[in-house]
């Protein structure tokens, strides 16, 4: 990897008509406008199905894509939606968040509104489009256990699939088959479906990578409780033999949560995986590698060692600390992919032996430039002190946008900010994408050896926490921020550009 720099940006963030940021034209103009102010990456968050929570890092696969996310203008192109029925798919929701006028995803109207507009897409294609899913469906091995997933799940009114009847809890083949023998149009739906996302996704992926930028993207260590990688490989998680969760993932408390993070998805039995030869593991990782180019590791230190909680706990408090696989995994999963295209994210409790546990990996770790102006600690490593394989980032999703977190500095640790970067005084509450003091701490950001610096698109524009991605912890009103097109056009290419090419992360094609 190249000293460089990138935009984090949502997919489901992008301007666009349909309620949702979509695989289309708005995204293309997107990746053009990083791309000219000199922007060589464009991070999104994990783009499966959403479920409980609308939480990307809660999807019903692991694998699958987000049906939200197809661009429907196509579809209409190819006489698949009348020109009322794309109309009708048109959707702009605004919310009032602290006094100002926001767009933000409905994920309600989504849920009630998208499938039955591509149940009826689906109704319309022709024999040779329907041979063209079929052979999609045959080369992907995760699709026909998504389909019989999501077909039984819908029969069922959404229930989770421990709720389902006993048989098709656990998975029993002959009753599976037997119950959607007489759905197998609605099988095909969900088929027809992903077929639409990954002939968009990879369309768009290299059209972003032929203007020269890449895509980096994002695996949750853990997948969801009520997803079809648990219901059709239940023997690689701890449940027992009725399908009831034994255990539960999370953090342990820390100064930012008394209680700790319950996050309740499924923990791995890494003693069966092991004996597997991690193949799932591997698998999954390869489904990324396909269909990104730089994946990031979500919550790495889990693979050290992890919290694990009781099922039926309603804090994560009394949870204890498991072994993980290690290098065991990792040494499978570099084998693998000898290139290793990854970025582990090492955040949060990290011990000596995570430590270790990564520089045996040799892979990129994070830091986070608001998590290192401790003014009451002088061994916290500044940003001029950051290691060079490493990515650093102004903020991330997880955290107060950069000027969020400034606004809430008290004053001891505003001076230490304020004396680092070489900002003044009046320029703390000065917001907006030409904010004094956001470009003096992207400045200072940009200067450190880190081979790659990442800027949510929140700190390119100035904008506050009401326009936080999300808040850890809380269950509701998370994911659903959008920018404008307006929000688009105000990303100072002239001045991101001289940034780039002044700390030496500018494309070699935008270098002068």
């Amino acid at each position: 990897m190249l000293r460089s720099s990138g935009i984090v940006m949502p997919i489901s963030a992008l301007p666009g008509p349909f309620g949702i940021g979509c695989l289309g034209e708005e995204a293309i103009a997107f990746a053009k406008k990083i791309r000219d102010a000199g922007f060589s990456y464009w991070q999104i968050l994990p783009f499966g199905p959403t479920g409980s929570g609308d939480s990307p890092y809660q999807s019903f696969s692991t694998f699958a894509g987000n049906a939200y996310f197809i661009d429907l203008r196509p579809l209409h192109a190819a006489g698949w939606l009348s020109d009322d029925e794309l109309s009708m798919a048109e959707h702009e929701f605004l919310e009032e968040v602290d006094g100002n006028l926001r767009s933000r995803v409905d994920y309600g109207w989504l849920w009630d509104t998208r499938l039955p507009l591509l149940r009826t897409v689906c109704s319309r294609i022709d024999a040779e489009t329907k041979a063209e899913v079929w052979q999609f469906a045959e080369a992907q091995s995760w699709l026909s256990d998504y389909a019989d997933y999501m077909t039984i799940k819908a029969a069922h009114e959404h229930e989770p699939w421990w709720q389902w009847p006993r048989e098709l809890r656990l998975k029993e083949e002959d009753a599976v088959r037997s119950f959607l023998l007489d759905k197998q149009d609605e099988r095909f739906l969900y088929m027809f479906v992903q077929w639409l996302f990954f002939e968009q996704w990879l369309a768009l992926k290299q059209e972003v990578n032929t203007l020269g930028v890449s895509i980096i993207g994002d695996i949750p260590i853990y997948v969801a409780s009520d997803s079809c990688d648990v219901w059709a490989n239940r023997q690689y998680f701890e449940f027992d033999d009725e399908g009831n969760q034994l255990r539960g993932a999370g953090v342990p408390p820390d100064i930012y949560s008394p209680y700790g993070q319950l996050w309740g998805n499924p923990l791995y039995r890494w003693d069966l995986l092991q004996e597997d030869g991690y193949r799932w593991w591997i698998e999954r990782i390869r489904a990324a590698v396909d269909t990104c180019d730089i994946v990031r590791l979500d919550h790495f230190r889990g693979f050290e060692s992890f919290w694990a909680v009781n099922a039926g706990a309603t804090t994560a408090q009394f949870g204890v600390w498991e072994k993980g696989p290690a290098m065991d995994l990792f040494n499978q999963i570099l084998r693998a992919f000898p290139l290793a295209p990854f970025i582990v994210e090492d955040l949060g409790f990290i011990t000596d032996e995570v430590r270790v546990f990564l520089s045996q990996t040799g892979l990129p770790g994070m830091k986070v430039l608001q998590f290192h102006f401790d003014a009451d600690d002088e061994l916290v490593v500044r940003p001029h002190g950051f290691e060079e394989n490493l990515v650093a980032y102004a903020s991330t999703h997880d955290s107060d946008t950069l000027f969020g977190w400034v606004e809430k500095l008290e004053d001891e640790q505003w001076r230490l900010v304020r004396d680092y970067s070489g900002a003044n005084q009046r320029d703390r509450h000065d917001r907006g994408p030409q904010s004094r003091i956001i470009r003096a701490m992207l400045r200072a950001l940009w200067q450190t050896p880190s081979t790659l610096v990442m800027v949510q698109l929140q700190d390119v524009l100035g904008q506050g926490n009401d326009m936080r991605t999300n808040v850890p912890g809380v269950p509701e009103g998370n994911w659903r921020i959008r920018f404008t097109e307006e929000d688009i056009r105000q990303i100072d290419v002239r001045y991101y550009s001289r940034l780039n090419e002044v700390f030496q992360r500018a494309l070699p094609a935008l270098s002068n």
